[in-house]
């Protein structure tokens, strides 16, 4: 058969088509990129905890390119996470259980100390200083569709697996008394 000259014009082609092809993979890899981390965490922690506490509090920070509604909250060492919205009026801190959290679009959305929190109930596994437990978080999206997130929460203290309640004091009608005089109302 003998050598068979390259065509220098059908090769300029095969790369041409080439370098198209991996800019369009790039560019739908570009539009997919904020679909798939649209959810970021940032900050997670709570105190250690005893199995067979009645409750913790976590609290972590959370970012969302698209409006997204937080409608549950899970971990494997609590029976149940409660979504719970905080409000400090005047010097009151007062909770209630609410069965969603609307995210808004790029904007840190936070639970943290004396504002909305994750609460774990019936604690079924200790959480000891320096471990890191898995919490899920449900989203719904605008569309309705229903997707599973995961973030660590650190476990931060002073104790190896004893439950560590709020600075401060019982006031006459037995709610705690914080160091910064806030008043905690719990549901």
């Amino acid at each position: 058969m003998g050598h068979v000259q390259p065509d220098p014009a059908a090769a300029r082609r095969v790369k041409r088509a080439a370098r198209a092809a991996s800019v369009a993979t790039l560019a739908l890899l570009a539009l997919a990129l904020p679909a798939i981390a649209q959810v970021t965490f940032a900050n997670g922690w709570m105190r250690p905890v005893a199995s067979g506490d009645a409750s913790a509090e976590a609290y972590v920070d959370l970012d969302v390119q698209t409006a997204q509604t937080l409608v549950a909250a899970a971990t494997p060492i609590a029976r149940a996470v409660e979504l719970v919205e905080g409000l400090v009026v005047g010097k009151n801190y007062r909770t209630r259980v609410v069965d969603a959290f609307e995210l808004p679009p790029h904007a840190t959305f936070r639970f943290a100390r004396y504002a909305n929190v994750l609460r774990l109930r019936d604690i079924g596994r200790d959480a000891r200083v320096g471990d890191v437990v898995a919490m899920q978080f449900t989203l719904r999206d605008g569309r309705g569709g229903l997707r599973t997130v995961s973030a660590g929460i650190q476990v931060r203290g002073i104790g190896p697996g004893v439950a560590v309640e709020p600075a401060g004091r019982l006031d006459d009608r037995g709610r705690t008394r914080s160091d910064e005089g806030l008043v905690i109302d719990r549901d």
